[in-house]
């Protein structure tokens, strides 16, 4: 269980986002659904801060930016459940996983920094897809990607919206239907976080930014095709 934790964790320490894309599948062998997103939630309310300790980390957070992206999150939230109701979770993710690589593609091919308007989409997405299908980081990353942001830059502001996004998430969790997590689960998950942190944040420093960039390009297109995939088969 710490180990599924610890290897998702480990990526959205070393790279800025992605843990669920890399520790959902292992831990759905083992818990419910529901289990897996609150696990997810309270294991980023724990990571966020622990990214943000790192020396310097916080004063590269672009906080303009990321108070922008936060406040359009919260108009999209609420839609998301309506969204939900009238799309069906099958649908939203074949949807997105579409959005994701028409985006890419676009950013490929018609390479610019995006905008403030953009920014206010990007934002509204992640927001609606936190309750709709709890993947809300892709429209995050398409965006601050393509503001052309050193990779520390990238990380510590995408780790501030991934953990304000996880604290409302986490809310609208409980209000709606608190998951059975044991103490040993989150016990477990939590020190599995931990551990992630460390190894990820080690990877971290010694990553050369283009490395970085085509990390963060390659999780993107992984997570499209996966949504994708568990759309149409599921």
């Amino acid at each position: 269980m710490g180990g599924a934790v610890g290897a998702g964790i480990a990526m959205q320490s070393a790279i800025g986002f992605g843990a669920g894309l890399l520790g959902s599948p292992l831990l759905l062998l083992l818990l419910q659904p529901t289990q897996v997103v609150g696990l997810w939630l309270v294991c980023g309310l724990l990571v966020g801060p622990l990214i943000l300790s790192e020396p310097g980390q916080r004063g590269r957070v672009q906080w303009r930016e990321a108070g922008g992206l936060l406040a359009a999150a919260s108009v999209g939230l609420p839609v998301g459940v309506v969204v939900l109701g009238l799309l069906g979770r099958h649908s939203m993710q074949v949807l997105v996983g579409l959005l994701v690589l028409a985006t890419l593609a676009v950013q490929q091919l018609r390479p610019g920094h995006t905008g403030v308007r953009s920014g206010a989409v990007a934002g509204a997405a992640a927001g609606l897809l936190t309750t709709a299908t709890s993947l809300n980081g892709p429209p995050l990353v398409l965006w601050l990607r393509g503001r052309g942001h050193a990779p520390d830059v990238f990380r510590a502001t995408m780790t501030v919206a991934l953990m304000v996004l996880a604290f409302a998430g986490l809310a609208l969790v409980l209000a709606a239907d608190a998951p059975a997590l044991s103490v040993d689960l989150v016990a477990a998950g939590l020190i599995g976080a931990v551990v992630g942190w460390g190894v990820g944040a080690f990877v971290f420093r010694r990553l050369h930014p283009g490395a970085h960039r085509r990390a963060v390009t390659g999780l993107l297109v992984a997570t499209a095709v996966t949504s994708l995939v568990a759309g149409l088969l599921t």
